[in-house]
């Protein structure tokens, strides 16, 4: 018996985002659009990708992007590229 019995296996459906959508509108547009597909759908938001499912809610998916995008700015600080654009006051 496989385990992807009962869940959609076909490949996500890309959705493009509008310039200057903001990520709680294209979050709105994803699970709507995925709800009313009865499959998974995946977009790009500002280089991030995000995968969003029947299940999902726009705040979840919100939630989701905010952290992911503090995530990669942390590592990014963190990095030695990001150390050394980064200006010390003195």
């Amino acid at each position: 018996m496989s385990n992807t019995q009962g869940r959609n296996t076909q490949k996500p459906l890309t959705l493009e985002i509008k310039a200057a959508q903001h990520i709680n509108i294209a979050a709105e547009e994803a699970v709507l659009l995925s709800r009313e597909i009865c499959r998974d759908v995946k977009f790009v938001f500002n280089g991030l990708s995000v995968m969003v499912t029947s299940e999902s809610t726009p705040d979840q998916i919100v939630d989701f992007y905010r952290a992911e995008l503090n995530r990669s700015a942390e590592a990014y600080l963190t990095s030695p590229e990001g150390k050394a654009e980064v200006p010390t006051l003195n």
